[in-house]
C-alpha cells in the first residue's frame, strides 16, 4: 500500500487510558479501525501482554467505508502502573501500534465511619438493639467482603459476608445485646476482610442501664386439671431496681404452657402480673422452667409443674332389665357413676338415639340433694315457637294448658364428683 492509502486508513485511540481499576477486574474497551479506500483490507492485532490474553485477535476484512472494533479485555492479577503497548497490522505487513495504561488498585470497601455507639433509649421494649452503617465501593468493580464473628457475642453482624456491586453501597446492621454484667460501656472492635483489598475496623460500643428482677413465686403448681381444660393462674414478676425494667418471655416454654403478656415494661420497684395458663390434648406430668430475660439484667426463673389426666368414670351396674312395664306407667332403676380419678369429671350423656327415648335420667332422691348439684344443664326440646312445624302447631293450640305434656330432657350434661351420685332412669 502507498503512503496515501495508508493515510486513508483511519485507527483509534492512539491511547486508551483505562484509568483506576481494582485488581483481577476485567475492564473491556474496543479499537477501532476505519477503511476510506474503494478496496477490503486485513487488519489484526497482536497482544504481548499477559493482562490483555483474553482479548479479541481474530482477523477482520474490512470492506470500503466501514469500521470494526477490536474489543480489549484487561485483567491484572497484581496491582500495578500499567503502560503497554498493542500493534495492529493492516495486509500482514504494515505495522501500526497504540497505548495502553491502567492504574490497577487493591479492593476499597470503605465503612462511612470506623466507630458505632449503642445505646437504648427510655421507649425502646427490645432486648437488642440495631443500628446500620454503609459500606461504600466506589471502584469499577464488585467488592467481596467478610466479617470475622464477634469474639464476645455481643455484637451481631448483619450481613456477616457478601458484595458490594461497583460504584454502590449496602447497609450493614450491628446489633447489640447486653451482657447484663458491664454497665459502663461495652466495646469490641470489629474486624472485616476485604478479598484482594485491606483489612477494615469497626469499634463498637454498647450502653444499657442495670436491671434486677424475680419471680415473687417459687414454685406455679397446677395440679391435676382433665385433658383438655384450660387453667389460669397469676405469678408476679418484680423489678427491684431503681430503673425501669423491660423484660421479655423465652420463646421455649414447658409443653402446655402459654403466658400473657409476653414481653413489657416495669417501673422501678415495681411489679407486673403475668398470666400463666395451662392446657394440653393428651395425658401427661409437666414440669419446667419458665425463663424470662432481663434487659441489662440475669434471667428471672420460676418453676412449673402440673398433670393433665383423663377421668375414670364408670357405671357400676353391668345391665338394666326393668322386665314387663305396662303401657302408660313408668319402672325406675338405680343408675351408678363411679368416678375413680383424683378430680372432679363432667359427662354428656345422649338419649335421642334409638330406644333411649323411652328413657330419662332424673338424681336418686335418697341423697337430699337437689337436681342442680348433678345435671349441669339440659336440652328440653324446641326453645320457641319457630322451631316447630305447622302440625305442631295446631296441636299446641288444640290442647289446654293443664292437660299438656312437657317434653321430657333427651341430652343431659352430668357432674361426676370423686363419690358416688345415683340416678334413675
Amino acid at each position: 500500500m502507498t503512503p496515501d492509502e495508508l493515510q486513508r486508513i483511519f485507527a483509534g485511540p492512539s491511547v486508551i487510558d483505562l484509568g483506576p481499576i481494582y485488581v483481577k477486574s476485567r475492564v473491556k474497551k474496543y479499537f477501532s479501525i476505519q477503511n476510506q479506500l474503494r478496496t477490503s483490507i486485513l487488519a489484526q492485532i497482536e497482544i504481548s501482554h499477559d493482562e490483555l490474553i483474553e482479548s479479541n485477535t481474530k482477523p477482520q476484512i474490512i470492506p470500503p467505508s466501514q469500521t470494526a472494533a477490536f474489543e480489549l479485555v484487561f485483567m491484572s492479577a497484581s496491582t500495578q502502573d500499567f503502560k503497554g503497548y498493542v500493534k495492529y497490522i493492516i495486509n500482514n505487513k504494515h505495522e501500526f501500534r497504540f497505548t495502553l495504561l491502567a492504574k490497577v488498585e487493591p479492593v476499597q470497601l470503605t465503612l462511612e465511619s470506623s466507630t458505632m455507639a449503642l445505646k437504648f433509649q427510655e421507649k425502646d421494649e427490645d432486648m437488642d438493639l440495631t443500628n446500620y452503617i454503609q459500606l461504600y465501593n466506589k471502584g469499577n468493580s464488585a467488592g467481596v467482603f467478610n466479617f470475622k464473628p464477634s469474639q464476645t457475642g455481643i455484637f451481631k453482624i448483619n450481613p456477616m459476608q457478601g458484595e458490594v456491586p461497583a460504584e454502590d453501597s449496602i447497609a450493614i446492621g450491628i446489633t447489640y445485646i447486653p451482657s447484663g454484667t458491664n454497665f459502663k460501656g461495652e466495646s469490641e472492635r470489629l474486624t472485616m476482610n476485604v478479598q484482594d483489598g485491606e483489612t477494615q475496623y469497626l469499634t463498637c460500643t454498647g450502653f444499657c442501664n442495670e436491671s434486677k428482677c424475680d419471680f415473687k413465686e417459687r414454685l406455679l403448681d397446677f395440679e391435676q386439671i382433665l385433658v383438655s381444660d384450660e387453667k389460669t393462674k397469676s405469678v408476679y414478676l418484680r423489678n427491684k431496681h431503681k430503673t425501669t425494667a423491660v423484660f421479655q418471655v423465652y420463646w421455649k416454654l414447658p409443653p402446655g404452657i402459654t403466658i400473657l403478656p409476653t414481653r413489657g415494661r416495669i417501673s422501678p420497684d415495681s411489679h407486673t402480673e403475668l398470666k400463666v395458663s395451662f392446657q394440653l390434648n393428651e395425658p401427661i406430668v409437666m414440669s419446667g422452667d419458665i425463663l424470662v430475660n432481663v434487659r441489662g439484667g440475669k434471667q428471672a426463673k420460676l418453676a412449673v409443674k402440673g398433670e393433665t389426666v383423663v377421668p375414670q368414670v364408670k357405671i357400676l351396674e353391668d345391665e338394666f332389665d326393668f322386665g314387663p312395664v305396662t303401657f302408660g306407667s313408668s319402672s325406675s332403676m338405680k343408675l351408678t357413676f363411679v368416678n375413680e380419678s383424683n378430680i372432679g369429671a363432667v359427662l354428656d350423656l345422649d338419649l335421642t338415639e334409638g330406644d333411649a327415648e323411652y328413657l330419662e335420667i332424673a338424681p336418686a332422691r335418697e341423697h337430699g340433694d337437689d337436681e342442680s348439684s348433678f345435671i349441669e344443664s339440659f336440652d328440653d326440646g324446641p326453645a320457641n315457637l319457630d322451631e316447630m312445624d305447622a302440625k305442631d302447631m295446631s296441636a299446641a293450640t288444640d290442647e289446654s294448658d293443664d292437660d299438656e305434656e312437657k317434653e321430657k330432657p333427651r341430652k343431659y350434661t352430668i357432674k361426676v364428683d370423686f363419690s358416688f351420685i345415683r340416678f334413675f332412669s
